[in-house]
């Protein structure tokens, strides 16, 4: 991702540690849908995911609420998670977010 000066760029890495409710979910096929979510659980152990990672670019203002909406895995989910975390307010001036 672009960083917010222009001047380089960012990795954003989705982080998934093998535990054993990892290993649980990847043996049993019924289970694969859950890795998502355990990943999204699991920063203990140092897992991310990819729209958590782009969170953390914003929080650190090296990257644009604007670039990563582009690019993030789920942007409604991710909207959520800027306004939940009080980032609206550095991304009023665009007009794909709406605060209440």
């Amino acid at each position: 991702m672009r960083t917010s000066d222009g001047k380089g760029r960012a990795a954003i890495c989705e982080v998934l540690v093998t535990t054993g409710r990892i290993r649980d979910f990847i043996l049993d096929p019924e289970q694969t849908g859950q890795i998502q979510t355990a990943i999204s659980e699991g920063e203990y152990y140092g897992m991310q995911t990819f729209d958590q990672a782009l969170l953390k670019l914003i929080e650190e203002e090296r990257g644009s609420y604007e670039e990563a909406l582009k690019i993030a895995s789920r942007p409604q989910d991710f909207r959520l998670m800027v306004q939940s975390l009080g980032l609206a307010a550095r991304t009023r001036g665009y007009s794909g977010l709406h605060c209440y």
